[in-house]
């Protein structure tokens, strides 16, 4: 999980704990889950972005209803069904039925559904989804395809995602508080919004419904969690924020108030030291050094920010300014005709690559025409949680509260349903 597109959301208002399940509550939902239906309404989850074409299947019968819930007509079951636009204003099945441009999909034996996208060329399999899906017509020839799931099903899908398969169980339950409490915060931001969250690392990544042994985990962790959010105490209230959480933070968590005014709380104020994560594997505790051209980071820096073409060639990259621990959290580019760039070091590493460069804790100079980024230390932002910290902790015998309650200061557990 990284935390770019949450950054660039509208600011969240706060949420008092009394009225945690005041905001995400509507009528009972739809769609049975595995599990007994929380009191939430259900979170909305985008898992396909504009796409040309999707395939659908399920081993029960699909309806199709329109927003109305009114019936347009069924699906057979283990029947592939290839949805596409057509005419801007209808949805095409198997070249035969039209539909709406907004309809829902819905598994009449609450059985889940399976989902692929047609992308460069190639059938792509999502996942399985349990809940519904609504697909939507896009920029009159594109397809939006959105889970409507019970959240702790959806829980259950990202930690089966962002966990690694090895995770201790007290990991797994901790990866679940924190999943969970990131997932209802941003249900209530905006209770009416149509969709709460992508399924990308932009976000959680989710993959749907996963029933192999990992899956089986995941779901006990999930189902012993359940209802259970991280909360602080602001005066006399209990309120939620958004946990965010990373790879390994390489020796310590950075603060998140530079990021935006809603992530400046106590839980998210930083520098929290662990040597925790050094267990974490191949170079996701120590990386680099790292060669990219000069060119090619001009290139994508022009392509993205405006004033980036205003400095002319870039002649020098130097750290701006640091967090208290001493990351990197600004970089300073100088160019040609002696104007200067100023950029968050977080936003540098996701225009150059950040699976390459794996993190903002770097040293960084130029060599002739390439610029070396050596000394990296952790995988991600290093906000809030460090995942690989949680499960060396673990590992030592800590509990998921008291791990949690380690990585956002004065943060606690509580039950909401």
């Amino acid at each position: 999980m990284n935390m770019t597109r949450s950054f660039n959301r509208r600011n969240a208002r706060t949420i008092s704990n009394c009225a945690i399940l005041a905001a995400a509550l509507t009528a009972t939902p739809i769609f049975a889950s595995h599990r007994d239906p929380t009191p939430l309404r259900d979170a909305r989850i985008l898992i396909a972005d504009s796409v040309p074409r999707i395939r659908v299947e399920s081993t029960s019968t699909i309806s199709i209803r329109n927003t109305d819930r009114k019936k347009l007509g069924e699906l057979p079951p283990n029947t592939p069904t290839d949805l596409r636009p057509r005419n801007n204003a209808t949805i095409e099945f198997n070249k035969q039925l039209q539909t709406p441009e907004d309809i829902r999909l819905e598994s009449e034996n609450h059985e889940p559904i399976r989902v692929s996208i047609y992308r460069r060329n190639e059938w792509q399999q999502l996942g399985l989804y349990a809940g519904s899906l609504r697909v939507v017509i896009i920029n009159s020839n594109r397809l939006d395809v959105i889970n409507h799931v019970d959240v702790e099903d959806y829980v259950a899908g990202v930690v089966a995602a962002e966990a690694w398969p090895t995770f201790h169980d007290q990991a797994l339950r901790g990866q679940a508080i924190v999943s969970r409490s990131f997932a209802i915060y941003h249900m209530t931001r905006d209770p009416n919004a149509e969709i709460d969250l992508s399924a990308t690392q932009g976000a959680q990544v989710y993959r749907g419904i996963r029933s192999d042994a990992v899956g089986r985990r995941v779901d006990e962790a999930v189902d012993f969690t359940r209802g259970v959010v991280l909360v602080y105490k602001d005066g006399d209230k209990d309120r939620l924020f958004c946990t965010y959480y990373s790879a390994a933070c390489g020796g310590s968590s950075q603060p998140a108030a530079p990021f935006g005014s809603e992530s400046d709380v106590p839980p998210l104020r930083g520098n929290v030291p662990c040597d925790y994560c050094e267990i974490a594997p191949g170079d996701n505790y120590r990386w680099g050094p790292i060669k990219m051209s000069l060119a090619s980071i001009q290139q994508k820096l022009t392509a993205r920010y405006n004033k980036a073409k205003k400095i002319g060639r870039i002649t020098s990259i130097a750290v701006s300014s640091r967090t208290d621990a001493g990351r990197p959290l600004t970089l300073r580019f100088t160019g040609s005709n002696a104007e200067t760039f100023d950029l968050l070091a977080e936003k540098v590493r996701h225009t150059l690559g950040p699976n390459k460069i794996k993190s903002t804790d770097f040293d960084v100079r130029i060599d002739g025409a390439n610029v070396i980024f050596k000394n990296g230390k952790g995988f991600g932002h290093g906000l809030g949680l460090c995942q690989w910290g949680m499960q060396g902790q673990a590992l030592k015998g800590k509990r998921a509260g008291d791990i949690l309650r380690y990585y956002y200061p004065s943060a606690r557990p509580v039950r909401v349903y």
